[in-house]
């Protein structure tokens, strides 16, 4: 075997270096804490959870939770893990409280310490519009906020625990809606219709993806075309500049486009003569479309779908992405197709690109 220059010689297997750190990251944490004086301003709203004043104060309890979520930890044992870590817990703003401490004082958060959490974070806010330069100040002030909500399941193993039931991948979790101020088009009045799994509760509540015969696959489609004017309602009514949505009809026709190759049964010409004679659809002006190469949807999956699951399945995979080839040849498709390999940071600009120019047209 021959040695590539460059490389060591030698391999050496033992205990981590205790002078290194996973997350150095840390840093820019402490860096950003201190400049906007989070932890003060936490304390202030939400007022003192501890008769001796000594170890964490309330702010700086959340500062060292929210911390240790951004390395990874997802239960409070995680936390004993953080403290292990030397290097990185002379580098944190705050010291990590142990599991056993932390799971006292977060009983200690009451309905008062909630809206003081919540108080302090519109304080910090405040802060970093007040860092901003003048001219982004004023864009992010003019008219409302865009509000991004998007389920997320959340395991759990608590029988008793509420507002807990069983996903429809068999988990026991709950699903509370994480919200999430866009950071783009915040110039425009944009509004957002969520994709048909979302809009019903999930995709145990849409018919079944792969139908036994193409009747049932028509009365499949009507149900998802009582969605899709369902969801699409309030923007019909008012759209303001632009209404963006997760997932159109192009999404449904591109299903039955490619269920032939899995199931040999012929959907779509029929479903669209459907779509065609409907008034309900809401057809988009602009298709971004993210291009996943099928390696990369298996190492994403992660469990969400099953193994045999016809989402990530590799012939269904590859008939949707043929649909989208198909009409992005079309001379009067507006489709940008997008590598989805790419950092969200830059989809996201391209998109905001893409979303600019379209207007840009309007107007002129």
């Amino acid at each position: 075997m021959q040695k590539i220059p460059g490389l060591a010689g030698r391999v050496r297997v033992g205990a981590p270096d205790a002078s290194l750190t996973p997350a150095s990251g840390v840093v820019a944490v402490a860096e950003l804490v201190g400049r906007l004086g989070m932890s003060a301003a936490l304390d202030d709203a939400i007022g003192e959870i501890k008769q001796r004043d000594r170890g964490l104060s309330a702010g700086q309890f959340l500062v060292a939770v929210a911390q240790a979520q951004m390395c990874g930890a997802q239960f409070w044992v995680d936390l004993d893990r953080r403290r292990a870590d030397t290097v990185g817990e002379a580098l944190s703003v705050v010291a990590t409280p142990a599991s056993t401490t932390a799971v006292e004082l977060a009983e200690r958060f009451g309905p008062a310490q909630v809206a003081g959490i919540e108080e302090g974070i519109g304080e910090i806010v405040g802060r970093v519009m007040g860092l901003l330069p003048a001219a982004r100040r004023a864009v992010l002030r003019a008219g409302g906020a865009t509000i991004d909500l998007d389920g997320t399941d959340v395991e759990c193993y608590g029988a008793t625990k509420d507002g807990i039931a069983y996903s429809y991948k068999g988990a026991r979790a709950g699903r509370p809606p994480v919200a999430t101020w866009l950071r783009v088009l915040t110039d425009l009045s944009v509004a957002h219709v969520r994709c048909y799994a979302d809009h019903v509760g999930g995709g145990r509540f849409l018919p079944r993806p792969v139908p036994a015969t193409v009747t049932e696959d028509q009365e499949a489609l009507q149900a998802l075309l009582a969605v899709e004017a369902e969801r699409t309602s309030a923007v019909s009514r008012n759209s303001g500049d632009l209404v963006v949505m997760d997932r159109s009809v192009h999404t449904l026709l591109a299903h039955r486009y490619a269920l032939p190759r899995v199931t040999g049964l012929a959907c779509f010409d029929p479903a669209r003569r459907v779509l065609a004679g409907s008034e309900v659809p809401l057809w988009p002006d602009l298709v971004l479309y993210l291009d996943l190469p099928q390696a990369a949807v298996h190492d994403r999956n992660r469990g969400k779908f099953p193994e045999d699951s016809i989402f990530i399945d590799t012939q269904f995979n590859a008939g949707i992405r043929a649909y989208f080839s198909h009409i992005a040849d079309q001379d009067n498709a507006g489709m940008v197709w997008l590598d989805a390999t790419l950092a969200a940071s830059k989809l996201v600009d391209i998109a905001e690109a893409q979303i600019r120019e379209l207007l840009r047209g309007r107007e002129t």
